[in-house]
């Protein structure tokens, strides 16, 4: 762990990430395509992975970038604006870019359609955003051209491993079944005791088998046998604490 924390020193580490021809110039013609008055957020994965390996010196392999368009309408049409540009529609309404040259794809959301946004009735602030992403160690922004760094709780989650919720605004249960089960896999991070009882008491075989259908759908069968088996090894403990106990051994190294 990187015990000589300054904060200053993190934000440059993510900057000079950011800063890779394959990042800079994809934003570089986002800030072209939308109205100047608008705001660029980065937000989550890409970030985390940075403070992971800051902290911890290894981190997963970043392949997307998620970016939120703030101070903009929910009307915006962004299917318009990319019409001469590689991209998919995704299933939340917004669009996977494919920049040309990059090794990233950038998964782009407007502020006002995010799911949490829309569904609780939030005003489409970079505060509110904040507040309800799903976790903490995806509760981090980057705003890009004033180079604003905003978190809450991230830091200390990803220097502890330990991965809690960040929010209770969900918007849809096979969503946040499906993240935490993904997102746990790939940072292998211990799990809050709210998390391990959800996922231990509130979650039946129907609604299982059907996470399990949008994982296969999403990474193949393969992968999402082996997340599964991460769940059923999880939920294999007797109770939290002998979880924590357990798992904080090979984990924690402690």
């Amino acid at each position: 762990m990187n015990d000589g924390f300054q904060k200053e020193d993190l934000v440059h580490e993510i900057e000079t990430f950011l800063d890779s021809d394959d990042i800079r110039l994809p934003i570089t013609l986002l800030k072209e395509i939308f109205p100047k008055k608008s705001d660029i957020f980065i937000v989550g994965g890409a970030l985390r992975n940075v403070i992971i390996n800051y902290f911890h010196k290894a981190a997963p392999k970043t392949i997307d970038i998620d970016i939120f368009i703030g101070n903009i309408s929910e009307k915006y049409p962004l299917e318009v604006l990319f019409k001469n540009l590689r991209y998919v529609k995704t299933d939340l309404g917004g669009i996977r870019w494919y920049p040309e040259r990059s090794e990233f794809s950038f998964d782009l959301c407007l502020v006002p359609k995010f799911l949490p946004i829309r569904k609780y009735g939030l005003e489409p602030t970079l505060n509110n955003l904040l507040e309800s992403l799903d976790f903490n160690v995806n509760a981090v922004i980057y705003q890009v051209g004033c180079h604003a760094f905003h978190e809450k709780k991230c830091i200390e989650g990803i220097r502890s491993r330990i991965m809690h919720f960040n929010t209770r605004l969900f918007g849809d249960k096979i969503i946040l079944i499906y993240r935490i089960l993904v997102i746990s896999h790939k940072i292998d991070f211990l799990i809050s005791e709210a998390i391990y009882n959800y996922l231990k008491y509130a979650v039946d075989l129907s609604t299982l088998t059907e996470a399990k259908s949008v994982l296969a759908s999403k990474f193949g069968m393969p992968k999402a046998d082996l997340i599964l088996r991460w769940y059923d090894h999880m939920a294999g403990f007797g109770d939290y604490s002998q979880y924590f106990r357990e798992e904080s051994k090979r984990i924690l190294m402690v």
